[in-house]
């Protein structure tokens, strides 16, 4: 998994780096989403999505992000400050909007997901799946379709989606 933590490292630091030095006053955000641990009787526990969050956090600090300018949402009750950041469907929207709200044409943005993801048997829509997630309920899940919509109204002008999601054995449910 380091390897490719590495690698997407290096695409958000090459796609963002020729930006920034090229003059543009924009800062750089990120907006970060992990969750390791669900509700057994939903989904099964992820052991390496926190730990590369963290990481990749760490990495785009040390490429130049500011720590301020990343929102980071996890299910680590041991690390969390606040609770407004803990890895609820409902936070990742407010959050989302928070961030995306307040951006500029200067600005560029890197959004990461790391967790469960779903497709409903025919549904082309993809989705993630937060910590309070109900697989009957697809109004407790992340829809990567509404994500994308933001983040082409969001003003940065540029945007990179980062999505590491897995199923759990299927990745079609029947709904």
């Amino acid at each position: 998994m380091q390897r490719v933590l590495a690698s997407i490292v290096l695409l958000a630091v090459t796609f963002f780096g020729s930006y920034v030095s090229s003059g543009q006053a924009g800062e750089n955000y990120a907006f970060l989403v992990a969750v390791a641990e669900y509700d057994r009787t939903e989904l099964n526990p992820l052991k390496f999505t926190r730990a590369d969050i963290f990481k990749f956090r760490q990495s785009l600090v040390d490429s130049g992000f500011k720590a301020e300018n990343i929102v980071l949402l996890h299910d680590d009750p041991a690390q969390l400050k606040n609770t407004r950041f803990l890895a609820l469907a409902s936070n990742v929207h407010d959050q989302l909007a928070l961030l995306l709200g307040g951006l500029s044409k200067d600005d560029s943005l890197v959004v990461g997901f790391t967790g469960h993801g779903i497709q409903f048997e025919g549904d082309k829509e993809s989705y993630f799946c937060p910590r309070d997630a109900r697989l009957s309920k697809k109004e407790s899940l992340v829809s990567f379709a509404d994500v994308l919509k933001q983040m082409e109204r969001c003003k940065a002008g540029r945007k990179l989606l980062l999505v590491d999601h897995l199923s759990q054995d299927q990745q079609l449910v029947h709904a």
